[in-house]
């Protein structure tokens, strides 16, 4: 710190020297501090709009967000209703339309939901037990003092061994603590076992179930390494070019390994492949062909080799010897009763059951199962085939279980059903829906069944009617709002490369604050912002690569905004100019009359080598790509200008990097100002004292003159 001494003897208002003096120097460094202000407000200003443009982003291109709308289910001008016999709403099923779906009627009977694997251990069944077996593996619960501790206990077992499909919990409504498997149908399964001091299970089976097999369709897997080392894939006939997708630099970058997958999907469900589905697994990070019939003699070839390693659908089958038979004096098969005799040959059990299974009604209850001799067995089948089909047998002999066999000390298997519903359309076309999930998709329109149809009174399934009407409500709402908010977007870019600099407001001085009021300043910064990226070349590419993308006619529909009732404000060199106002009568007329055009001209194409304007990529789909290339990728020309968060660039820019050198520069020349300073104040105080010296000696002459 500089020594100051005031001017007493010299009568010198030294301060006022040495400010005046080290004003020019101080000059120097308020302008580098100026120009770093500036740079400062200019990268706050692009992080702003780079902010702005990833939410719009993130709202309605990432297809992971609940608003995407590069999602064809979100296309639809069909809403669907649906009623009981007596016009009342039925909940047993919901009904949505996806793209392509026609505004038509149907009729649904659900006869089973689809369930998950599910056992209840009662309240009290595991006291004194240490330990019970799930899928092989032995938890220990011991030292559980309550049902929650021994819920914890199982949960941490599972979690453990791997095993995280499955949860344990206590319910009062069943009371019991329940072990369920996440998933639901046939192939939700597991094994259970309470344990006794053997580790053996002391659980028993209630019935025996046998499962039909589902066929399987014939199949090949790619990895990404194998689909980067073709030029080409041929599938069929159809030949599919993969260079450009290939050679798209942002398609290489970790972690975009799925979106790589995606585009060569695309490519081949535009290509026309009509002979395999190609479906992207994000898991394993691989590309599978499919063929798209099941069964063994369905096959297809990919780059000229035949794939035919499809399985066909088997039916439910369980068999029983006579001796089995004749030590039941009941047997229950799916939940149809059938009284045996002891002694009977298999031709008359067959013949017993058989009377009892076709029935007229039961046909349905048994699931179409008939039994039959095959050696000394005999075989019962479903006649349905496939995971669909399923046999569930209980024997009983004075009343006590002797089939499945009791405390075998083996696990017992608990399994989940699939769904099973028949839905009707309007020429009396039956689709059985058997599925593994309360949810299937048919003819573009996407049913979810919520609970039987099963009326106990009539023994049989009731019957409900599913109307169809066009009404795209929702979608144009959806669509409405991507305007709107796209319009503030594509303004605050407007404003940001329209709004000239007045170049009289620059950054204020530290002097300068001290001598406005906090309102002064305030105002005066916010004119120092405005037109900081007065025609910035980055800005004013996205911003016309956006409006270009927004003009597009999407060849394959032959639509274009203007057409379905979105129409450009006539702005052409104002702030408004790219924005958009909306008829939504003529929107939602477009989308209930052609939803599927209204899809393409929005979702047609993909995101790899577009170009913004162009009529053969979907207008999101341009949008994804300029956003994702300008304003996300840290290798785009502006993140390496100002710096993206959440990226590399965020710290090493060309702005942040330039701003720490005028934080050196100004650093330097504030030490060197503080050096100056001091010594203008050593020399006038080296003044100060000579002045103090002669004052004293002219005393001294002046007291002898005196005397």
């Amino acid at each position: 710190m500089a020594t100051r001494i005031t001017g007493l003897a010299t009568g010198l208002d030294i301060d006022s020297i040495v400010k005046t003096t080290m004003k020019a120097y101080q000059t120097k460094i308020d302008t580098q501090i100026q120009k770093k202000d500036v740079l400062e407000i200019k990268q706050r200003l692009y992080r702003d709009l780079v902010q702005k443009s990833q939410d719009f982003f993130n709202k309605y291109l990432d297809s992971t967000s609940k608003d995407c709308l590069r999602k064809s289910a979100n296309y639809t001008g069909v809403k669907f209703a649906a009623t009981n016999a007596n016009g009342t709403t039925s909940n047993a099923v919901s009904v949505k339309g996806l793209s392509g779906a026609e505004a038509t009627n149907y009729s649904v009977q659900v006869a089973k939901l689809a369930t998950s694997a599910k056992y209840t251990i009662q309240k009290g069944a595991l006291d004194g037990v240490s330990a019970i077996r799930i899928n092989g593996k032995k938890i220990d619960i011991s030292g559980a003092a309550n049902d929650a501790e021994i819920v914890d206990k199982i949960n941490a077992g599972l979690k453990a061994n791997g095993i995280t499909n499955i949860k344990a919990k206590y319910s009062d409504f069943s009371k019991g603590i329940v072990i369920e498997d996440k998933n639901t149908g046939r192939s939700s399964e597991f094994t259970l076992g309470i344990l006794d001091s053997s580790d053996k299970n002391t659980v028993s089976q209630s019935s025996s179930v046998k499962n039909g097999i589902n066929g399987t369709a014939a199949y090949v897997s790619y990895t990404i390494d194998d689909l980067r080392a073709m030029s080409e894939i041929k599938i069929g006939d159809v030949k599919i070019d993969l260079t450009a997708i290939n050679n798209n630099d942002d398609l290489k970058a970790t972690g975009k390994e799925v979106d790589y997958l995606n585009a060569v999907k695309k490519a081949i469900d535009d290509g026309g492949v009509d002979t395999a589905y190609a479906g992207v697994n994000a898991d394993d990070k691989k590309l599978t062909f499919t063929a798209k019939e099941i069964g063994s003699g369905v096959k297809f070839s990919v780059n000229g080799t035949d794939i035919s390693n499809g399985t066909d659908n088997q039916p439910a089958s369980m068999e029983f010897s006579a001796s089995q038979l004749s030590g039941m004096d009941e047997i229950t098969i799916n939940g149809v009763k059938v009284t045996l005799t002891a002694g009977k040959t298999l031709e008359e059990y067959k013949t017993d059951i058989n009377n009892a299974l076709q029935k007229p009604g039961y046909e349905e209850i048994c699931g179409n199962v008939t039994a039959k001799i095959e050696g000394d067995k005999l075989v019962l089948n479903t006649a349905d085939k496939g995971s669909g089909s399923s046999i569930a047998v209980t024997g009983k002999k004075d009343g006590n279980i002797v089939f499945p066999t009791q405390n075998s000390g083996e696990d017992i298997t608990v399994q989940g059903e699939n769904s099973l519903a028949y839905i009707t359309d309007p020429n009396g076309n039956v689709y059985t829906a058997a599925s593994n999930k309360n949810t299937v998709i048919v003819d573009n329109t996407q049913f979810t069944f919520n609970s039987t149809t099963y009326n106990q009174a009539t023994n049989d399934y009731d019957t409900i009617t599913i109307t169809g009407t066009k009404d795209a409500t929702e979608l144009k709402d959806k669509l409405v709002k991507f305007i709107d908010d796209y319009n503030k977007l594509i303004t605050d870019l407007n404003k940001a490369i329209m709004t000239k600099h007045n170049r009289n407001y620059s950054p204020l001085t530290a002097d300068q604050k001290k001598a406005m009021s906090e309102s002064e300043v305030k105002l005066w910064n916010e004119k120092v912002e405005e037109g900081q990226l007065y025609r910035d070349s980055d800005l004013s590419r996205i911003s016309n690569a956006l409006k270009a993308t927004m003009r597009s006619v999407m060849k394959e529909s032959g639509l274009s905004l203007e057409k379905i009732g979105i129409t450009p404000v006539k702005d052409y060199s104002g702030i408004k100019n790219g924005t958009f106002t909306i008829d939504e009568d003529v929107l939602k007329e477009a989308i209930e009359e052609n939803s599927e055009d209204v899809m393409k001209l929005f979702m047609g194409g993909s995101i790899t080598n577009v170009t913004p304007g162009d009529d053969k990529t979907g207008i999101l789909n341009q949008l994804w790509y300029t956003i994702n290339k300008e304003m996300i990728s840290s290798s785009s020309s502006l993140s390496k200008k100002v710096g993206f968060e959440n990226t590399s660039t965020f710290k090493n820019n060309t702005i942040t990097n330039t701003i720490s050198d005028y934080e050196k520069k100004i650093s330097t020349m504030q030490s060197k100002y503080s050096a100056k300073e001091q010594a203008l104040y050593t020399k006038y105080a080296s003044l100060e004292k000579a002045m103090n010296k002669y004052n004293s000696q002219l005393a001294q002459l002046s007291s002898y003159f005196g005397s």
